[in-house]
């Protein structure tokens, strides 16, 4: 995809997230019926992208307002230096431990959860290291922010959860085979602090 081509697609991207956000907020139905039109139009703009039918839209509802999802993560080490990773079976990279936000918990609630679900490990947040935005199209077909955190184990067994092949610390200089941007995010952590 030209970078052109990319460009049209982010603008377009905001203006369906701005009159979806209008649609939500519009209080009589001629407001409402005027942003449904607009939708139409730019969905109208989309299939003149080329190879239109290769890209996949963020859902769109006819209520609420769009927003990032929330994906929290976890650096995890031993005394070794080395990071607790997760070989993940849908696509067979190596990946940090963490995953999507669920509702009615906090950030730090979930990476927990995650933690517990993922490795088996009863865990304690130490810091926040970073939030990472994905604004574009390059893995999702939506935005997202991924909020990074030191943690460290507080008890528990290792065990390997259905999503997983393996789960067990590495020296990442070991590994190649990484999911998405999950080693930048390692390697931040490794430069900063």
């Amino acid at each position: 995809m030209s970078k052109d081509t990319q460009s049209i697609i982010s603008l377009l991207d905001q203006l369906r997230t701005s009159a979806q956000t209008g649609r939500n907020y519009a209080k009589d139905i001629h407001n409402q019926e005027r942003f449904d039109d607009i939708l139409d139009k730019i969905h109208a703009l989309y299939h003149h992208i080329p190879n239109f039918n290769q890209i996949k839209l963020a859902p769109l509802e006819k209520i609420g307002y769009i927003t990032p999802k929330i994906g929290v993560n976890a650096i995890i080490e031993n005394d070794k230096g080395e990071i607790l990773l997760e070989k993940r079976k849908d696509d067979q990279s190596w990946c940090i431990i963490g995953g999507w936000c669920e509702t009615n918990l906090s950030p730090e609630e979930n990476i927990i959860k995650e933690i517990k679900e993922e490795t088996g490990f009863n865990a304690k947040v130490n810091r926040l290291i970073k939030i990472f935005p994905r604004t574009d199209r390059k893995y999702y077909s939506y935005s997202s922010y991924h909020i990074l955190y030191h943690c460290t184990i507080i008890d528990g067994d290792l065990t390997v959860s259905p999503e997983s092949e393996d789960v067990s610390f590495w020296d990442i200089q070991y590994l190649d085979n990484w999911h998405l941007d999950h080693k930048e995010w390692v390697e931040y952590y490794l430069k900063s602090f």
